[in-house]
């Protein structure tokens, strides 16, 4: 079961949109992803939730026994070139997801992107009955639709790559 989404969280959301459009203005010849690393930035300096990162994986139709059937992020896993988180930033990071702990549960703010992550990657949409809520606050695992999975070595990366890039949030 999700927990409650307050409203607090939503303004904090609204936040880290802010904080990403700004950055990308004032680095118009950055490569464009890693959304999910500013949004976990700003939860943290905002809510005082624990920046973590790993794998992640969403499931976006009903099992056919032949399609795919999640939208992932795989730590460890080798990207391919092209791939925009393996170029993201000075240095890059590599494929994986960020994210925040906050009570013991998953607060992923990023999710509000994933919709449009999965058209443009996949060419299609989330089955509607799999569609993730705008922000996601909830079990690290649920069922097998959504898989959170920390890793400390993306965790750390993370953290080095939100102090080189200077993440700027300023309380609103």
């Amino acid at each position: 079961m999700a927990c409650r989404i307050t409203d607090r969280m939503r303004s904090v959301q609204k936040a880290a949109q802010m904080v990403i459009e700004k950055f990308y203005e004032e680095h118009e010849d950055a490569p464009k992803g890693g959304g999910c690393l500013f949004y976990a930035a700003v939860a943290n300096v905002l809510l005082g939730a624990q920046v973590v990162a790993g794998s992640a994986q969403w499931q976006f139709r009903k099992d056919d026994g032949v399609s795919n059937t999640h939208y992932s992020y795989m730590f460890g896993t080798p990207a391919a070139p092209g791939d925009e988180m393996s170029r993201f930033g000075v240095g890059g990071l590599p494929e994986m997801h960020v994210w925040n702990a906050l009570g013991g549960k998953v607060f992923d703010m990023s999710t509000i992107e994933l919709p449009e992550l999965v058209r443009r990657a996949l060419g299609r949409g989330f089955d509607a009955v799999y569609t993730p809520p705008s922000i996601y606050y909830g079990p690290w695992r649920k069922k097998s639709k959504i898989i959170y999975t920390p890793y400390v070595a993306a965790t750390k990366l993370a953290l080095e790559k939100i102090e080189e890039l200077g993440i700027q949030v300023e309380e609103f």
